[in-house]
């Protein structure tokens, strides 16, 4: 697992040198499957209809993690920095560098199995 992170921070660290400041990046575990989780993504450049971003992230993943790794994720999903999950977060925790691991907590209203942060800004 520890080099899955290793994995994913690196790609924190190349998303936001090209492109700039991610306001949440993080895995979220599945609720009935801990071997799966969601890739979460927010920031105030992005936009989450964005196919050309999303793109860049898919080639990112391709050339960071193995193919057993690309499998571990259920889905990418791009959020709006304003959406109430993701100011909950962000208010909670400001991740600039490493991770932050969370499990079995309730931040706001949003209900969490395991998360792993890698950035959280506001």
């Amino acid at each position: 697992m520890s080099n899955l992170i290793e994995k994913f921070q690196k790609i924190v660290t190349d998303i936001s040198t090209n492109k700039g400041t991610l306001n949440l990046f993080a895995l979220s575990y599945r609720e009935n499957d801990s071997q799966t989780f969601d890739l979460l993504i927010s920031a105030r450049w992005i936009n989450i209809d964005d196919f050309y971003f999303l793109k860049y992230i898919e080639n990112l993943l391709k050339q960071e993690l193995d193919s057993n790794d690309i499998l571990k994720i259920s889905r990418i999903v791009l959020l709006d920095p304003e959406e109430t999950s993701v100011k909950a977060i962000t208010n909670c925790f400001y991740i600039n560098e490493g991770n932050l691991t969370i499990q079995h907590s309730l931040i706001g209203n949003v209900p969490i199995l395991k998360m792993v942060i890698f950035s959280s800004n506001k």
